[in-house]
Parts: C-alpha cells; structure tokens; sequence
C-alpha cells in the first residue's frame, strides 16, 4: 500500500512521518483496517517499523496503540502471528516499563492468543533453560543437572509467555487435552466504578511492582494494603493488569512480597466468592466505565468497540491461571511449600473453571482434560524422582525423596478435587490413565509400589490382575517394586494363601524374573517360586503352570521344572504330558530338547522307529535359515487360485462309502494350492476341513494319505488354518488327540513338513494363551517361535482389570487416600532413617526438630520446617498426632522477654496463621489461642496502646513496640476472636476488660492528627466488630469507654467523608480509605443494635454527645446519601436502630419525619435495592413499635391458648393506633400493599413479614380487609415457599456448578431467615384468620393456604429427619404456627373444598408426614403449647375423617411403620395412641378442657375405628390402667362432681370405644371388673345424665355380640344394703318417671340386647321384669308418651322372637289387652310395632286361643286391613296367616268373623291402586306417572302383603 512504502525508509526522520500520516488516515477512516488485514506486505513493513529499537523512536506507545487497532479484526491477527508479531513484543516487553504500555502489550498478546478456529489449551507451558538438557537425560534414562542448582531457581519466561507455549514443549506423552480459554464465565464480585485518583493508585502499584531494578516494597506493601482494604479482593481481577502484575512477580521470585500477596488474595478471593454467591442475581448489579463487556468465545474481544486497555476475569479463571503458571516451580526444593500452599488455596476452583468452560463453549470437558491436568504435576514427580537417583548425600535425597511423593500427592488431592466435574464420564478409563501416568515414567515414584501394598490388604483375589499388569510393565523399576512388595505379602501366610493361587501370577512372576538383564528380580522371585511349587498340592495349578517353568530351565538348568514334574508325576493327563514335551522341542537350550526327546519316544512308542530318519533328534523342528529361504520363495511363487470347490467335493468324497484315492489326492493338491485365498480358507473353516483332516491322520487305513508330498499338503492345509484363526485352533485344542496325533510325525525324514509341524506347534502352544502377554519379550528369548510376521497378542491387563467398578471403587480410595497408603521401597526408606511414609517421616522430623531446639536459631528453623510439613488441610489434621502443640503451647503462654522472644512469637504466628485457615482446626488450639490471647498477645496491645514497650527491663528495644510487631500481634488477635465461638470471646472480654484496651488503642491508631497503618486500623475495628456483635456486651464494659469507643467510631466516619454536604458522586469519591470507612459505620451499626437490644436507653452509651459530631448528627446524613449500597443499608440500620432509643427521639424528631419520607419511599419502590428496601421497612417497623410499646412481645406462640391471641394482645391507647394507621394511610401503604408483599429478596420478605405483623397486632380487621383488597395474600403465601436447588435441573441451567454452589449457600446463610418470615407470615395468617369465617372462606377459595402449610410442614419433616436439626427444629414456633393455621382452616377446607383436601393429603405422602410431624409434635414435653396445638390438629384430622366427611386415607397411614425414636417405634396409630395415654393420664391437673378434649376424642377415633390401635390397647394393659384410674377417682370422693366427674366420662367414653366390635376387649373387661364400675356409676345418684347415658353405651357394647359378658347383667352386687344387679338398676331407671329420654332409650336399649340370648332371657324371666315394665307401659300410654312406648314395645318385640319370650309376654297379665288397645292409637309406629309383637305371640299355638277369646281383636284386626299403609298392612296380614296356621278354631272364628271379605277386599284394592306394579313385575309394558313411583321399602311390603294374602285365602279355603 501506498501509505507503507516508507515505513521502510532509511531516514528515521521519514519513518516516523510515514507512520503519522497512516495512523491519520485510520483514524479519520480514510483506510480502513480490512483494507490493510489482507496487504501482508504492508503488515511487514508496519512490524518491521514498530520492531525497530526503542533509540531510533520514542513514540512506542503511539505504536502500540496502532497495533491494537489492527488486532481488532481476526484476519489481521491471523497474519501478524504468521510474520511473526510475538517475537517483536517480546522484545519490546523488555524495553518498556510504563504501565500504560505494558498494560497496551498485554492486550495486544492476549488478542492474539486467540486465533479463529483455535482454541488454545490454558494448561501448555514452558519448560525451564535447564529443561532441554533434562529432556535428553531423561531419554536416557540419566537426568543431567544441566544449568540447575539448588541455590538459583530456573529462569521462565513471563506469564502470558508460558500461556503462549507450543503443544510439542510438552514431555512424553503427548500434549494434553485441549481447554477453552474463558476469563470470565460468571461474576465473583461486584464491579466498581473507579476515579482518576483510584486508576493513579492502580497505576503507580503497576509501575512499582514492573521496574526491573529494585523497587519500594514498603511503598508497594502500602498500595497493596489500600486496593486490598478499600478497594477490595475484585479490583485485582477487574483490572487483570494487578493480577498479571502479581502473578508474574511471584512467579519470578517465590520469596518476592508478591507471593505473600497472591497467597492473601486466594483467601480473600474464596471469601469474596461466598459472599458473590450469596446474593439472588447472576449478573453485575454495576458497569464499570473503564471495561466493556467481553465477547465469550474463540475470540475474547469483539471486532469492534471502543478501545480496551484492560479486561475483567472471574476468580475461577485467576485460579487457573495460578495452577498453570506456578506449577514448574515446584522444581525448586525451597520454593515447592510456598508454591503448594497458594496451589492448594486456589484448587477448589479448578472444577468449577472447567465447569464453566464446558457450561458455556461447545466443547465437551472430558476425563482427558483432567489427565492433562494431573500430567502437567507429573513432570515434575519425575523430575524429583530423577533428582533421587543422581543427587548425592542422605539429607539432600531424602528431601528430593520427600518432594516427589508430595507432589504425587497434590496431583492425586487434584484428581480428587476434579474427578466428580461430569457424570458421563469413563472413571475407570480416568484412574487407569493417571496410574499409567506415574508407572510410565523414566523414573521411580513410589506410586505402584504402593498401590500393590495398598490391594494386597484387600481380602478380594482381584489384586492378582493389577499385578499382572504391573509384573510385566516395560520399566524395570515398576517390575522390580511390584515383586518386592510381593515378596514382603509372601512372609504373611493369609496373603500368601490368597496371591498364590492361580496360575496366571505365578507364570507372570516367572516371566518377570526371566526378564530381568541383571538378575536381581531372578533372586527375588526364584525362592518364592520355589516354596510355592515345592508346598503345592494342586495338581491342576501345577500342570498349568509347568509348561512356563520352561522359561526358567537356563537359569536353574532345570532344576525347579523336574521339581514341579515329580510332584505332578501320573497326576496330569496323556494330553498334557505331550503337549509339555512337544512344547519343549522349541526351547533354545538343546538339554531341555534331548530330554523331550527322550520323553516323547516313551510317551509315543512309533516315534522311536521314526527317529533314526535324523541325525539329531534333538532339532527336529529346528529348520536351518537355507532351507526356510528356499521354503518362503516358493510359498511366494505359488498361485492365489479360489478353489472353494475343492473343499466341497473332498468333504463329499470322505463321507461317501467308496471314497477314490485319487480324487482325493488331486482334491487335496487343489485345496493346498488355494488355500491361501480367502474365500477358499473360509469355506475350508466353515466345513470343518481341519478336523476331517486331523481324523485322517489318526486313521491308519488312509494310506493314500501318507505319501510325502500328499501328506506335506494336508499339514500346509492345516499349517494355514491353525494361524489364521482363533476358532481352528480352539477346536483342535478342545480335541485331546490332536498333539498325539500330530506328534507321530515330530521325526519325519521330510524337514518341509517338520517346518509346517514347527509352525502349527508355536501357533498352537504360544498365540492365544492369555497367560502369557510377553511372547515377543519373553517367550521369544527363549523359544524358537515360527509365527507369521502380523501375528499380534491380546495385553489384557488393564482394560479387563478397568471393567470391574469394584477395583475402580478401591483404586480410587487409594489415591485419594495416598498421604496414609504410600510406602516407599527398602533402598528409599534407608534414605529416611527406615521411614516407609514420607509425610509421616517429614512431620517427625519436624517435630523433632522443634523438640530438640536449643536456640532461637533452631526454633525458627524448626518452625520453618514445620511449614513444609503442614501444608494442606489433611496435613495440619496429622498434628494432633505429634507433640507439637504441646511445644507450641509453652511459647504462646510466655511472654516475649526481648526480641529474639518476640521474632520467634512471630515466626510462629506465621505458622499458626497458615494452619488456621483450614475448617477444625481452630477447635484443637482453641483454649490455648484463648490463653495466649488474654496472656501475652493482649497485654502486648496495650503497651503498645500505651506508646510504651512491653516489658520494663528491655524498655531500650524497639521490635517489642514496633509497629511490624504491633501488627502482627493485632492480625493473629483478630483471627483468634474471629474462629472463637460466642461464648469463648464473651468469656474472654469478661475476664480481660479487652474493650477498653482497645479503646485506648483506638485512639492512637485513629486520633485527630490522622490514620496509621490502613492495615492495623483495619484489623483494630475487625476486632472491635467481633466483640461490640456479641450477646450481652454491654454488661461486660462500661458505659464510659463505649461511648468513648462510639466517639472514635463517629469521628473516623466523618473523616473519611469526602463530601459532607452533598451526596457523594460515584464519579468523584475515589476509593481510598473506603475499607476503614465501611467497617467504622459497621461496627456502628453493631452497637446500636446492641444498645436498644440489651440496654434500651439506660446506659450512658445509648445516646449522648459521643454520637455527635460538633453538636449534629449531619455524618447519618451523608451516610445515607452515599452512593454505596452497603453504606446506605448500614445508615438506615443504624438510624432504624437508634429510633428504639427514647433518649434520641428528641434530636431526631426534626429529621425523623424526612427520615420516614425516605424510608416510605424505599418501602413501596420496586427497583429499590433489596438490601436499601430492607432496613427502610425495619426503620418503619421499629418506628411502629416504639410508638406503640412493646408490641412484640404481646404475641408469642407458647402463650397462646385456645381463645386466640386476644389474651396475649394488650389494648393500645385508641388515639395513638388511630396515629400510626393514619400515617399508613397517609403514604398510600394499604393501597400499595401489593406492590410491598411482591418481592423476591428473602431479607426484604423477613422485615416486610415482621411489619406486618405488628400492623396485624394493632388492628387485625384493618389487616384482613387491606390484604383482601390489595389482593396481596396470594404474594404473602409465596414467603411460605422454598426454592429447592434441587429442582433445578443442571442441564437446564448455564450455570449448573456455580448455580447449585451459589443456591446452596445462600440455603445454608440464610436458613434462620427464611425459618423467621415463614413464622411471621403464618402469625399473620393465624390473627386475621382466628376469629373470621369470611377470610377463612377466602384463603381456602382464593388461594392454595392448604398447599402451601402442608408444604411447610412437608420441609420441616425433612429437616427434622436429620439428627443434627431435631433438637432446632422443635423449638422454632414455625411448626406450631403451621398448626394453628392448619387446625382453624380444616373444617373449612372439608366444608368448601373437599375434593382439594383429600388430593392434598394423600398426594406425595403429605398425609402420612403430617401425621409424623403430629407424633413428634406430641411427644415434647418441654413445649406444652406444640403438643397442645399437635393435639388439637390431630383430633380434627381424625374427627373429619371418621365422620365420612372427607377421605384422608388415614387408614393405611396409621398402619405405617414409624422408626424414627430410640424407643417407642411401631405403627403411627399405635405411637399416637401411647403419647395420647401418656398425656391422658398426666394432665388432669391442668385446667386445660381444649386440650383434654382433644385428647379425648383422638382417642374416641382410634380407638373406635384402628383396628391396630384397639389390640395393642386391649393386650397393653390399657383397660386395667384405665380402671385404675377410675377407681382411684371413686376412692378419692364420694361424690362425683367437676373435675371428677369430667375425668370419669373421659375414662367410660374411652372404655365405649374400645369394646366396640372386639370379643378380646370385651372378656378383657370383664375380667377386670369393668361392670362394676358401672354398676356404680348407673346406682349412683349424683351421676350426670350424660355419665349414665355413657355408661349405658359402654354396657351396651360391652355385652353386645359377646355372650359370655351377657351374664355380668345379672350378677348380684350390693349397694346400700340391698343386693342388685345391673339388670334390676336399669330396670328401677326406666320405671323412674323423670327419667331423662336419652338416658331412657340407653337402658332398654341394653335391655333389648339381652333378650335377643336364651340365657340372659331365661335370667330376665326369673325376675319380676315383665310387670313393671307393663306398668311402665301403662304409664306411658296413658300419658300418650309414644316415643317412649314404641322404645318399650321394641323391648317386647326382641323377647317375643322366641318361643320361650312369646309364652312368658303373653303370662304377664293384663300385657295382652294392653296391647291390643294399642292398635288402635294413631301412631303409626308404635300400631306397626304392636303388630309385630302380636305376630308373634299368635306364633305360638299356646297363644292362639287367647286372640279368638278376644272380643276385640278380630275386629280390630278387620278394621287394620282397610288400612291405606304398606308399612301396616304388611305385618297385619303376616298376624292372621300366623293365627291361621295349625289352627282349625282360628280359621272357624275368622271365617265367623267375615275377615275373607275384608281379605279380599284388599287384595282387590292393591291389585287395582298398584296394577302398574304387578304388570311391571310380571315383564308386562304398563304406564304409570312418577308420582307413582315406590320406595324399596314400600315394594317390600307390598310383596309381602300380596303373598300372605295368597296364603291366607288357601288356608282359609282349605
């Protein structure tokens, strides 16, 4: 292009104009950067200007600005790289040091990393100068030190350098799999918006920490302390460049400030996580206006868009990159502590890098990804382990030794830390890659030798196949450690029994020890062959191993072979005896072939005539290469012919009955000569020619087969077939004549047709044993093998061993537990005084040393051991094993003398810190820090506090005052008070009066005069906040030093107020000194809660001038308006706080209405930040509560009773409630209520639930009709709800790692808040509700309440089903809550919504939880208030079920079994029955009727209808506890009156139930006398009504159905003097003429039972009973009480039914006119009971003669028959066919009387009124209209009626 021609020029001057006027044209668009992507010359020339040294121009940002610009667009960055553009900025990266270059460079490099179409593998990194040498030793097995010493770390190059590296830097084995490169997937902090004063801090921290020279550590302590502080842990990673800066220094130097502060950005980063998953959006709530947002792809920038100085990366990814940056310099024995340190800090974000990664890119994240990872660790396993070898001194190879195995350790904790990432994965194929990772390698580990340690303990024989593997590995070294360890199991006669019992090992074993060049295996192995062969008594496992002691017949000449022979002699078969002779025919030793010789001519008696054909028997299968030359060129001359027909036609000839020789010769030549075509040897193998073949050659009468040159084809023949597939040979295997046979011609004079036996022999014997997996390693060496030259031999070792989950289950076990399983080898544990554990060599060593310690030289060495020792988490768990803390402790209990005392204190708080970080660790050191704390650490505070030093004598030191050792002291305080429980600081602030030494430090470190050190001040209010957030601090410190401690607060927050008048503008308040400032108002806002909450104004502190500055409270405002949302969240805290305080009222009264503006506002804004919106509904919340006086403390759930809350709800002063509802009215909040309720952050939900409370409290009708009317309980109820991670599916989500991560900690953080806003939404739903039909209509109609408080109830269940939550869970008053409002809205829900209740609760087992959670409920004794409302519930529950109302499905739940408590398990029913019992007859002293009632009729329910229930009552002795209880009752009073009388109903009503339907209860009763407590009862005067009319019930059932208790009726018992029994006592309550009727109806209905048995009816004939009821009868007539006389007649009627009831009714005089003159009443009912009596009294012939002496009754009877109903005429007819019957005078006396007319009269009347009737009956059409239609019942009678009719007329005829 034009515009480059002179970029090129010779003359600077003109170069430089040149490039001016390009950028020009850029820049105002007349060229554009597509133009110039595509001209590489121009690209050339423009690289070749900007390459030029810096001497020649000084314009080198201008430049690369200009390459920026081009690197925009893909085609340009594409050809830049080609020319060259890396190497060009690396050496500009050399000469550049301003950050705004630098960080222009680092942009530019980090465009061209991404290439389209190339994903770049983050994990690809440089080896050190020293690494091409190590790559050349390592070849040969030799490591060479190269450049590398011990005292200088290797040179690497710059961070984003190594990211650049090629995939061929890569060591054996290949590249690793490559990952996408994303630097931010997900947010981990909030982005802030920066001020030209914050980017001069960032740019003067980069400029500092990049000069190549020395550079200001104190200056760049400082700037770090400030971004870290007041900017916070994110500005390192939304402005990269800090990042880079820092990684790349600590790369550069592990000793550098810059690893210190790269270890504390990983803690604060993991925090920074937490707290950035503790909040509900996914995204930045904030744009930074230096960044834009990055494109997430192959390309990290967008094509266009504004210039990018620096980008935005996730903690992840900063991770990450740590891993992939730090690794190599674990080379380096000094820097390998620090380095695992900061690697293990960041490895819980690997997984969820690669989590992202795969979330967001198409590429999948497969285990190969995690190999790579684990692969880049293992490089450097290898390198320590070449170290061992080529180091010399014990000390220096034990180090080496140490960090290997440490290494091997962190990648095994990575593999853990990355092995659960996918499910899909192939974990076997994962495990048994990283295990080929570590046995692979050139040099030792002590990795395999260990796994095989590790399985050899297991009791399954599955470890015999890894050793399989590892016996034949390639290394030596992996060989030579699994046969030690082997050896070592082989001493343990258990091990030994189990390892040596399948063949496959030994043989393994000895092909090991063949192998071995210098035979040291051999020397190993030999012994343990030789015992195990020698103690043998398997036959089988000898015959199967003595084949490959052949291996061995050179090393031992044969000694251990004819060992294994004698004692397998006449014990294997004829077969195997051949084969074993035949086999050695092959060996190379020709001894071993003469002994076979002489064996096989025994064995095969023809093979001896045979054997003179040769002059050397020994090498019969031994062919000369000459003649195996002259073989091969004329099998290569021979024709590929398809001679398929062949085969047909010789198979057809062998099966016919006369078979030709010679076409069977030429058949056989054509078969030979094209055998070797494919479709011939298929058709061969399908015909099964092999097999026809080798019978042939058994035969002896095919003598046309033994010519030479026909035999030879028939061994070539079956010489192919053998070697070309697998199911020949496995057939002529299974065919046990097949050596035999083919031995007979071992001896043959032909050597062609020998070299065909050799070949059919080695395929045979050597190609498909699975046993032996080295032939061409092994086997070969010492056989001669004729194989084909493609013949291959299936490995099986560690794909078969991968297919078992079991083994994967304990590999896996193994590496993750490889700290306790590792043993290293004999020569290695040498090197460690004879320690086989490394780590547990290293913290003994360490502990000795520490032990040993003479000097503060030697502590602090000891100390700084200690730290390469404890580096994980699982290490510092290993020190409790160790008297190291005991050592520890004596230093931190004494005070530091001098100042080496006080350099070694600090050593060793460096040490504690690094420990303490880790989860339990605390707990072990936690009295002693404790101890030290109040000891030493806090006198050292105050003398610092004091401008003094610590101890008088050595006033002249200056480290004892030192602000370095000030700050130490201060941040190892802060970190004990922070992991110590509650208690322990209270305990401790108690004893130490702490608060006012840090007071008194407070005012040095924050006075007037300015801010000291950022990070002790820091540190001062970290400790201050932990201490002022505690439960009852303020009884703990005066009110003096905390006003005092409020004073400095208040003043710090006005200094770091930058703009006190007027709000403060993000675009102008920088940063600095933001930390100090968040955490003064913090701790602010701490104290002032803790000031209403405990002290409510009565202390000094609770307000005063302290709170003020200069006379005005104008910092609150400030803090309010500032443009941090966490500042204004704590302003209004405090201000919402200090409105609780009575003595601030007045000060704020002027201000408080504005206040209430601002808060209102918040309250009913939707976009108001939750956080904001939170604190301003406190604000109205407390304002409310104040105004009212102790509104919260009127309502609480353990005092409520049955009426309510109105007990608990104390009358407010009309004037000042109508007040505060007027100001809600006032700010629209009713009308807006909807718009309040409807949010979604849970700590808003908690504050607006706690205010609506309170507005509930004060007026509950106002609350019912605004929340109707807002229409907001719909929104209320979704409080009720939790958001379950669970389902939420993660291939549904983007962010499925992180969102599940996210969810669960916000689940755990907030728990306690979500558990308070659902009690305060169900509080409001119990005060508006209670008392209310109408809103209960509308929760059941509108909304889905039921749902939502059986889903409460569901949650809670759950919880409680974890131990650790039961005893929490309990006392919460969220489930008794969910009871009350369940309880009041269920017969409403049954009445309205039947259908809905029953689906609720038989959907998802809700019913059966409930009742669960009722059980549980019950069973608290320490909560009075749950049992009752679980009580309460449950008896709604049972009563709406048993009544039919609703389906519950109750049966099957109360059948379910309940295994939940140590004791008392069972059936639900029978659970709730024993708790029921329990409180049944425990609390009759409580004046609670509810609550007795509920348990009264919960026990009435199940008793009376669970089955279950009643037989564990009846065989648990409940009726004779129950009895005795009502004894007790009758012993104690002689009068039964209130209370007494209230329990004896509970105990008769519960003793009905359980007689009902069970024979067992009711003998059980009567066994204990039951009867007689209602003998009692009934005889007693001053019994109830309704206690008789119960006890009647109860009697009734007792005797029902069961005709053993009938007897107790009439058992004599005295009362008063006089015998009676109960019979006689029901019998004088009837006769009493005030009888109340219900208790009336109970005695004859007792009575009417027993005269339905012959023997109680025979009991009742003996006594005087049918008189006084006939005078009862005639009482009652008289006085026309019918009800009663139809219940008396129903007596009769019961007794008539029997013959013996009949003559004794119709003896008792005057009954019988009675009776009849009872026909003659209008009532129908009593006049069809009469009938029905005299029906059957006419039964009985004795009877007969008195109805037709009757002058009455025939014409009464007459008239009855004209009668219009059914219902008489029916048992009318019934009586005259019974007086008909067997009786001629009744039929005379009838006919006499004209009753024929009469009957025919009727019959006439039915058959016409019911005419439509008898046609319908009779399948006949008829009309009818319906009003005609019959009941049943009538229908009945009408049948009935019409065929006594039929009967009569024949019997009156006859």
């Amino acid at each position: 292009m034009e515009y480059t021609v002179k970029l090129d020029h010779a003359i600077p001057e003109v170069r430089k104009r040149a490039f001016e006027h390009l950028k020009f044209k850029l820049r105002t668009g007349i060229v554009s950067v597509d133009e110039i992507a595509h001209e590489r010359g121009a690209l050339e020339k423009i690289l070749k200007y900007i390459g030029i040294g810096n001497s020649e121009h000084e314009e080198i940002h201008t430049s690369l600005e200009l390459l920026q610009d081009l690197c925009k667009n893909s085609t340009t960055r594409t050809n830049l790289v080609e020319l060259g553009v890396r190497d060009v900025l690396e050496r500009l990266r050399e000469n550049i040091h301003e950050s705004g270059s630098v960080a222009l460079l680092d942009d530019i490099r980090e465009r061209l990393r991404h290439l389209p179409g190339q994903v770049e593998s983050p994990l690809i990194y440089q080896r050190a100068q020293y690494s091409g040498e190590y790559e050349k030793a390592v070849s040969s097995r030799q490591p060479s030190l190269g450049h590398y010493s011990p005292d200088r770390r290797p040179t690497t190059a710059s961070p984003v350098n190594r990211r650049i590296g090629s995939p061929d830097h890569w060591e054996q084995g290949g590249a690793p799999h490559p990952l996408p490169y994303l630097p931010y997937a997900i947010p981990t902090y909030e982005v802030i918006q920066l001020t030209a004063a914050d980017e001069r801090i960032i740019d003067e921290f980069c400029t500092i920490h990049t000069m190549s020279g020395g550079w200001d550590r104190e200056r760049g302590r400082e700037l770090f302390d400030i971004l870290l502080l007041d900017f916070g842990a994110g500005i390192f990673l939304q402005k990269s460049q800090l990042f880079r800066t820092i990684l790349s220094n600590a790369t550069a130097d592990v000793t550098s400030p810059s690893c210190m502060y790269l270890e504390e950005l990983l803690l604060q980063w993991q925090n920074h996580f937490r707290k950035c998953a503790d909040v509900t959006s996914k995204h930045c709530t904030l744009t930074p206006s230096t960044v834009v947002p990055v494109s997430i792809g192959p390309s990290l920038f967008a094509e266009h868009g504004s210039s990018v100085t620096d980008y935005m990366i996730s903690i992840p990814f900063a991770c990450h990159e740590v891993f992939v940056t730090m690794i190599p310099l674990m080379r380096h024995l000094k820097w390998m502590p620090e380095v695992l340190r900061i690697l293990y800090n960041a490895l819980p974000f690997f997984k969820l890098h690669l989590s992202m990664a795969s979330a967001q890119t198409s590429q999948h994240i497969s285990h190969k990804v995690i190999v790579s990872y684990v692969q880049s660790v293992t490089a450097i396993v290898d390198y320590h382990g070449a170290m061992v070898e080529r180091s010399h001194g014990e000390t220096i190879c034990a180090e080496y030794l140490y960090a290997r195995e440490r290494c091997a350790l962190f990648a095994f904790d990575l593999l853990d830390a990355l092995i659960s990432l996918e499910e899909d994965w192939n974990f076997s194929e994962l495990l048994w890659e990283v295990v080929e990772l570590f046995s692979s390698m050139p040099n030792s580990n002590a990795v395999p030798g260990s796994l095989i340690t590790y399985l050899l303990t297991k009791p399954s024989p599955l470890p015999n196949a890894i050793l399989l593997y590892l016996l034949r590995h390639e290394n030596s070294w992996v060989r030579l450690q699994a046969v030690e360890r082997l050896k070592d199991a082989w001493n343990d006669t258990e091990q030994k029994s189990a390892l040596f019992c399948s063949a496959p090992l030994v043989i393994a074993l000895i092909e090991t020890a063949c192998e071995s060049a210098d035979g040291q295996t051999l020397q190993v192995v030999y012994p343990m062959l030789q015992k195990s062969i020698l103690s043998c008594i398997d036959p089988s496992l000898i015959w199967s191993i003595l084949p490959w002691l052949q291996l061995m017949y050179d090393a031992d000449e044969g000694k251990l072979m004819k060992s294994a022979m004698n004692i397998a002699e006449h014990k294997g078969h004829e077969h195997d005896e051949i084969s074993f002779w035949t086999r050695a025919l092959l060996h190379k030793d020709k001894r071993l072939r003469q002994e076979a010789v002489s064996h096989l001519m025994a064995c095969v008696p023809d093979l001896t005539a045979a054997a003179g054909n040769l002059e050397d028997c020994a090498n019969t299968l031994l062919i000369p290469s000459s003649l195996l030359a002259i073989i091969q060129a004329d099998r290569s001359s021979a024709a590929m012919v398809d001679k398929s027909a062949s085969v047909e036609r010789f198979c057809n000839s062998l099966e016919s009955s006369l078979p030709s020789d010679g076409d069977l010769k030429d058949d056989l030549r054509d078969i030979a000569d094209g055998i070797f075509v494919r479709a011939t040897k298929q058709r061969a193998k399908d015909l099964g020619l092999h097999l026809r073949l080798l019978k042939l050659l058994n035969q002896s009468g095919a003598s046309w087969l033994m010519h030479p040159g026909v035999l030879l084809r028939a061994f070539i023949i079956l010489r192919v077939l053998v070697e070309t597939d697998v199911g020949v040979r496995s057939d002529l295997i299974q065919d046990r004549t097949f050596v035999r046979t083919l031995a007979r011609y071992i001896f043959h004079f032909e050597a062609q047709l020998r070299y065909e036996l050799a070949r059919i022999f080695s395929s045979l014997f050597f190609m498909d044993d699975q046993l032996c997996t080295n032939v061409h390693r092994v086997v070969a060496s010492k056989f001669y093998l004729y194989m084909p030259s493609n013949a291959t031999v299936d490995a099986s070792g560690p794909e078969r061993i991968a297919e078992d989950p079991a083994m994967v289950r304990t590999i896996l076990d193994f590496l993750s537990s490889y700290r306790g399983n590792v043993r290293l080898s004999q020569s290695e544990t040498h090197m460690l005084e004879n320690w086989n554990n490394p780590f547990f060599w290293k913290i003994e060593q360490s502990a000795s040393d520490l032990r040993q310690a003479q000097s503060h030289a030697a502590f602090e060495a000891a100390v700084l051991n200690l730290r390469t020792a404890f580096i994980s988490e699982n290490d510092c768990n290993l020190l409790w094993e160790t008297d190291v803390p005991l050592t520890l402790q004596r230093i931190l209990l004494l005070p530091p003398a001098n100042v080496d005392d006080a350099l070694l204190l600090t050593q060793l708080l460096h040490f504690l810190a690094d420990i303490l970080i880790y989860p339990g660790i605390f707990s072990h050191f936690e009295k002693v820090l404790l101890s030290s704390f109040e000891k030493v650490l806090l006198p050292i505070l105050c003398s610092g506090s004091q401008d003094g030093t610590y101890h008088e004598a050595d006033a002249s030191v200056e480290y004892l005052g030192s602000s370095a050792f000030m700050s130490e002291i201060l941040a190892f305080s802060r970190k004990i008070l922070h992991d110590a429980s509650d208690e322990d600081v209270m305990a401790s602030i108690s004893r130490t009066d702490a608060l006012s030494s840090l007071y008194i430090l407070g005012q040095r470190l924050l006075d007037a005069k300015g801010i000291a050190s950022p990070r002790n001040c820091m540190n001062w209010l970290m400790i201050l906040l932990r201490c002022v957030s505690l439960c009852g601090i303020m009884s703990a410190v005066s009110g003096e030093v905390m006003s005092g401690i409020i004073s400095i607060l208040v003043h710090t927050l006005r200094s770091c107020q930058q703009y006190p008048t007027q709000p403060a503008n993000p675009h102008h308040s920088c940063h600095e000194s933001r930390g100090l400032y968040r955490l003064a108002a913090l701790c602010l806002r701490s104290i002032s809660r803790t000031t209403f909450i405990e002290a409510t104004g009565e202390v000094a502190c609770a307000w005063g001038e302290h709170w003020m500055v200069e006379g005005s409270i104008d910092w609150m405002v400030v803090l309010l308006n500032d443009h941090e949302e966490l500042l204004q969240k704590v302003g209004m805290g405090i201000l919402s706080n200090l409105t609780m305080v009575d003595d601030a009222r007045p000060l704020l009264e002027n201000q408080l209405p504005h206040f209430l503006d601002v808060a209102f506002e918040h309250v009913m804004t939707v976009n108001t930040s939750p956080s904001i919106r939170k604190e301003s509904v406190l604000l109205v919340k407390n304002y409310v509560v104040r105004s009212c006086h102790d509104m919260d403390g009127r309502f609480s759930s353990d005092t409520q009773q049955s009426n309510g809350f109105e007990d608990a709800v104390r009358k407010l002063g009309t004037a000042r409630r109508d007040d505060v509802l007027a100001m809600f009215e006032r700010y629209g909040f009713f009308a807006r209520l909807k718009d309040v309720v409807d949010c979604d952050d849970i700590l808003v939900r908690c504050a607006v639930s706690e205010l609506l409370v309170s507005l509930s409290i004060l007026s509950p009708a106002l609350m019912r009709h605004a929340l109707c009317e807002a229409n907001a309980l719909p929104f209320l109820l979704t409080y009720l709800e939790d958001k379950d991670i669970k389902e939420c599916p993660p291939e549904e989500d983007t962010y499925a790692l992180y969102e599940i991560f996210r969810r669960q900690l916000v689940q755990d953080a907030d728990y306690e808040i979500l558990n308070s806003t659902k009690c305060n939404v169900l509080r409001i739903l119990w005060l508006v509700s209670f008392g209310s039909p109408e809103i209960q209509a509308y929760l059941v109609d509108e909304t889905f309440v039921l749902k939502q408080l059986v889903r409460v109830l569901r949650d809670l269940w759950d919880h409680w089903k974890d131990g650790h939550l039961r005893q929490e869970l309990l006392q919460i008053p969220t489930i008794a809550l969910a009871l009350h409002v369940l309880k009041e809205l269920l017969f409403v829900s049954a009445t309205r919504r039947p259908k809905e209740l029953e689906t609720t609760f038989k959907t998802e087992q809700n019913g059966l939880t409930i009742c669960q959670l009722l059980v549980v409920s019950m069973r608290q004794t320490l909560s009075t208030s749950l049992a009752r409302v679980a009580c309460q519930t449950l008896a709604r529950i049972l009563s709406l079920h048993y009544s039919v109302t609703v389906d519950l499905g109750l049966a099957d739940i109360l059948d379910h079994e309940m295994r939940i408590f140590e004791g008392g398990n069972g059936p639900i029913g029978t659970v709730l029955f024993e708790q029921l019992v329990h409180v049944l007859f425990r609390r009759y002293e409580l004046e609670d009727a509810a609550y007795m009632e509920s348990v009264r009729i919960c026990l009435q329910c199940l008793l009376g209808c669970c089955n279950s229930v009643k037989t564990h009552a009846v065989q648990g002795g409940f009726l004779s506890n129950l009895l005795e209880r009502a004894r007790l009752a009758l012993d104690c009073t002689s009068r039964l009156d209130g209370p007494q009388e209230q329990e004896m109903f509970v105990i008769v009503t519960l003793l009905r139930h359980i007689l009902a339907g069970s024979t067992e209860a009711k003998l059980s009763a009567t066994k204990e006398r039951t009867h007689v407590l209602l003998h009692h009862i009934l005889s007693s005067k001053e019994s109830s009504d309704v206690l008789a009319q119960e006890a009647l019930h109860c009697l009734r059932n007792l005797i029902a159905n069961c005709n053993n208790t009938k007897r107790v009726m009439f058992e004599q018992m005295r009362i008063k003097g006089r015998d009676a029994s109960l019979t006689d006592i029901l019998v004088s309550m009837v006769r009493k003429k005030t009888i109340e009727l219900n208790t009336y109806n109970g005695c004859l209905d007792v009575l009417k039972i027993l005269a339905l048995h012959g023997e109680s009816r025979a009991a009742m004939w003996k006594t005087n009973i049918l008189v006084d009821l006939k005078n009862v009868l005639s009482w009652l007539t008289k006085v026309k009480d019918y009800p009663r006389v139809e219940t008396l007649l129903s007596l009769y009627l019961n007794s008539t039914f029997a013959y013996d009831g009949q003559v004794n009714v119709m003896r008792t005089p005057e009954l019988f006119d009675q009776l009849v003159q009872l026909l003659t009443v209008r009532s129908i009912h009593v006049k069809r009971t009469t009938v029905l009596i005299l029906r059957n009294l006419a039964i009985a012939k004795e009877n007969k003669a008195h109805f037709l002496l009757h002058g009455e009754v025939l014409s009464i009877l007459c008239d009855l028959l004209g009668a219009k109903s059914l219902e008489i005429l029916s048992p009318t007819t019934s009586l005259i066919r019974g007086l008909l019957c067997d009786s001629e005078k009744a039929k005379v006396a009838l006919k006499k009387a004209d009753v024929k007319r009469h009957l025919d009269s009727l019959n006439h009347r039915l058959h016409s009124v019911y005419s439509w009737y008898l046609k319908r009956s009779d399948g006949r059409p008829g009309t009818h209209d319906s009003k005609d239609d019959m009941s049943e019942q009538d229908e009945e009678y009408l049948e009935q009626t019409l065929s006594n009719l039929a009967i009569v007329n024949k019997l009156l005829l006859n």
